[in-house]
């Protein structure tokens, strides 16, 4: 995504292929002419869906000198080089031993570039000393590689583009089926089980008891099928996620593929943070997002963890895009949406409530907006998502 003040993203979605399906073949990545001495690794495109990897790794060795910062000592100075890296930090190898949470100082032997970061997991310890050792940027560093076209999520403002729409299926009449125990179905169901039970009593005289006694379960068993209401069974039973409305899950592809997202799929720190306004976390999120009718939002999680974000406006599916992680997310009232301090160019209005989503807890610039104008659906970047108020939030 080019920096842009803002962007529109298109409104449709398809039948896409699952972001667990990648390509077999290795992909080489490009340096910048000034780093062009750089040995390149190829590797495959790997999406990494949780942990502190929030964008893209690209496996790519690029020499660096690294300072060890200690407090009130004269940094200690040697020379590694990258195993892998990404827009967030990168897995070093290092000749000298560090601690975790320790302050490293990174200079691209290269480009001259410098950043802080710190160390955060060890990989492998080296015998004579040192090891492979995971860091994490300070911030959030596009360009400090060099990568000359960087993957897509390496852009602070970056937000899945919504996938090109699929066509419902048509179901000729003849063919659709209703739902057992509702409505005139039910009332069949009890009809064909008392004329059951009548032949058995009829018969009963004639019959063994073990077979009256094993008949009369079976008939039992039968009857509390048929008098329960739809339950969550009912539901996977049709491919239906709990917690998903029926009519908004027709709409969505790929829908028996995910599960509805809960509290516990979410950060515990943006939850609590959450829960500072009074809301509480959900896959499910109600709202006015066009401001004409309340429709709903969804955060789906696939068999492979990754998440997807689903938006619902005017009787429609408005906007269905995979994001790798999803800390939070939240609906904003519209007369709140207004008031947010941008990143960049202050984005066009909204036609109703906006749908805030948190890639990463302890990163105030990682919250992304979602909103509704005309036929788009429009992103922008708030300053500090944590600024954001909600009010009585999006709640009739």
């Amino acid at each position: 995504m080019p920096p842009t003040k803002w962007q529109e993203l298109a409104s449709v979605v398809e039948n896409a292929r699952s972001p667990s399906s990648t390509e077999s073949n290795p992909t080489p990545y490009v340096i910048e002419d000034n780093a062009s001495s750089s040995t390149l690794v190829t590797g495959k495109e790997e999406r990494v869906l949780g942990g502190w990897r929030r964008s893209e790794r690209l496996r790519i060795e690029i020499p660096v000198d690294v300072y060890v910062c200690g407090e009130n000592e004269e940094p200690i100075f040697g020379q590694g080089k990258t195993v892998d890296v990404s827009a967030h930090g990168a897995l070093l190898a290092l000749p000298m031993s560090v601690d975790i949470g320790q302050t490293l100082r990174l200079v691209h032997r290269q480009t001259k570039r410098e950043i802080e970061c710190h160390v955060l997991r060890f990989v492998k310890r080296y015998p004579e000393g040192g090891g492979e050792v995971g860091v994490e940027f300070a911030g959030v560093s596009q360009h400090f590689w060099g990568i000359a076209s960087p993957p897509a999520d390496w852009d602070p403002n970056w937000v899945p583009n919504a996938l090109p729409q699929r066509p419902e299926p048509k179901v000729p009449p003849a063919q659709q089926i209703s739902v057992p125990g509702t409505g005139k179905s039910r009332q069949a169901n009890l009809g064909a089980i008392a004329a059951t039970v009548k032949r058995i009593l009829k018969n009963s005289r004639i019959l063994n008891w073990r077979m009256v006694v094993l008949a009369a379960s079976v008939v039992s068993l039968t009857l509390w099928i048929a008098m329960r209401g739809p339950s969550d069974a009912d539901s996977a039973a049709t491919g239906v996620p709990a917690g998903v409305v029926p009519e908004d899950a027709r709409r969505i592809p790929r829908i028996e593929r995910t599960r509805l997202a809960t509290a516990s799929d979410f950060d515990p720190d943006a939850i609590s943070w959450l829960r500072g306004s009074d809301l509480q976390a959900s896959g499910k999120i109600p709202g006015f997002y066009s401001n004409t009718k309340k429709s709903n939002a969804y955060i789906l999680v696939g068999k492979a963890h990754e998440r997807r974000v689903v938006i619902f406006a005017d009787g429609g599916l408005r906007y269905n895009a995979e994001y790798p992680v999803i800390a939070l997310a939240a609906c904003v009232p519209m007369e709140l949406v207004h008031k947010i301090s941008w990143a960049e160019a202050t984005p066009p209005e909204s036609d109703g409530d906006g749908l805030l989503i948190v890639r990463a807890a302890d990163a105030p610039a990682s919250g992304v907006m979602l909103f509704l104008r005309g036929s788009q659906v429009v992103s922008a970047s708030p300053v500090d998502y944590r600024e954001i108020k909600f009010g009585q939030g999006c709640q009739p």
